[in-house]
C-alpha cells in the first residue's frame, strides 16, 4: 500500500460513502474501490461493510483507522516542520564547533546576522564536536555548517574566517608567572597539560614541538581547554592553549611563546554536495562577506 491509498481510506471512513469520497478526492469510484480492495488484500481483513447505500468501518477498519490517522498526522506535522525550516524569514541553522574554536568570535557573527531585520526570526542551534573531526560533525546530517581547523577531506569545503593564536599558560603561583615570554624548550621541561590525543589543538601543538625537535613532559591529557586552565590554575602543570583561554576569568597567566609560529587558520566548513537550507546558505554567505583574511 502507498501513502495515497491510505489517505483514500481515511476519506472513505470519514464520508462513509464511496461516491461522496470519490467526488471529494476527484477520482473515479472504481479507482477508489480498487485502492481500498488493495489495502484489504494486503492486511487480509475487510475494512468496510455495507449499510444501505453507505458503508461503515468493520472492527478491523476501526483499529486500522486509528493508526492510519496518527501516522498521517505525523506526516503532516513533519511536512509543516520542514516547510517552516525552509522559510527564508525563519527556520533554524545548526552549527557545529570543533576543538578549541573561539566561540566568542562565532557568536559575534551570529549576533550580527540576526540583528539584520530580515534575519531576526531565524534560530540557531550549536553542537559541540570536541574531537575536531569535521567529517564526524556532518555524519548524522543534522549539522548545516561547522567551525574548526583545516583537515584533508575532498567532500568538504573550507573557508578561512580567523587566525587563532596560541599562548602558554601558567599558574599565578608558578615562577614563570613573573615573565611575559617563554620558549618551547622551557615549557617542555615542565609538567605539561596536553589536549587529548587526536584533537585538532593537540595535533597542532604536537607539530610545534616536533618542528623544534622537542619532546614535552606530558603529565596528563584533557578533553577541553576549560579543564586545562583549571589544572594549570591549581599549579599542577603548564600548557599551551588558544588565546581565548587566557582571559582573566580563567585565573591563569598567559605568556607569549618565542621561536614558534603560534598562529593557525580556523575555518567555516560545509559539505560540498549537500543541500543547504535557504537560511543556512544565507548565514554562510553573510559570514563570507563579513570576514576578511
Amino acid at each position: 500500500m502507498n501513502l495515497q491509498q491510505l489517505y483514500y481510506f481515511k476519506v472513505v471512513a470519514e464520508k462513509e460513502h464511496f461516491t461522496r469520497a470519490a467526488e471529494e478526492l476527484m477520482i473515479s469510484q472504481p479507482c477508489l474501490s480498487y485502492s481500498i480492495s488493495e489495502i484489504e488484500k494486503e492486511i487480509q481483513a475487510p475494512l468496510f461493510e455495507k449499510e444501505g447505500r453507505n458503508v461503515r468501518l468493520t472492527k478491523y477498519g476501526k483499529v486500522f483507522l486509528e493508526h492510519i490517522t496518527a501516522a498521517l498526522n505525523e506526516i503532516e506535522l513533519g511536512k509543516s516542520q520542514v516547510e517552516e525550516m525552509l522559510r527564508p524569514d525563519s527556520g533554524k541553522v545548526t552549527l557545529a564547533y570543533m576543538g578549541a574554536v573561539n566561540t566568542d568570535f562565532v557568536s559575534q557573527l551570529v549576533s550580527g546576522f540576526i540583528e539584520e531585520p530580515e534575519n531576526s526570526g531565524i534560530k540557531f542551534e550549536f553542537r559541540r564536536n570536541s574531537g575536531g573531526d569535521a567529517k564526524e560533525a556532518f555524519r548524522d546530517g543534522r549539522c548545516d555548517l561547522a567551525f574548526g581547523p583545516y583537515q584533508e577531506d575532498t567532500a568538504l569545503e573550507f573557508r578561512k574566517i580567523y587566525k587563532d593564536k596560541l599562548v602558554a599558560i601558567v599558574s599565578h603561583f608558578h615562577p614563570f608567572s613573573l615573565r611575559n615570554r617563554i620558549s618551547l624548550r622551557e615549557i617542555a621541561a615542565e609538567k605539561f597539560v596536553a589536549f587529548e590525543t587526536g584533537s585538532g589543538s593537540r595535533k597542532y601543538i604536537d607539530e610545534l614541538f616536533e618542528q623544534g625537535k622537542i619532546t614535552p613532559n606530558i603529565a596528563c591529557e584533557v578533553v577541553d581547554g576549560v579543564m586545562i586552565t583549571s589544572i594549570v590554575a591549581g599549579n599542577l602543570g603548564v600548557s599551551i592553549v588558544p588565546q581565548m583561554y587566557s582571559a582573566p576569568y580563567y585565573n591563569v597567566k598567559a605568556l607569549e611563546i618565542d621561536g614558534a609560529d603560534v598562529k593557525r587558520n580556523m575555518y567555516m566548513i560545509w559539505k560540498k554536495k549537500a543541500f543547504l537550507s535557504p537560511v543556512a546558505e544565507r548565514f554562510r554567505d553573510y559570514v563570507i562577506s563579513h570576514v576578511f583574511l
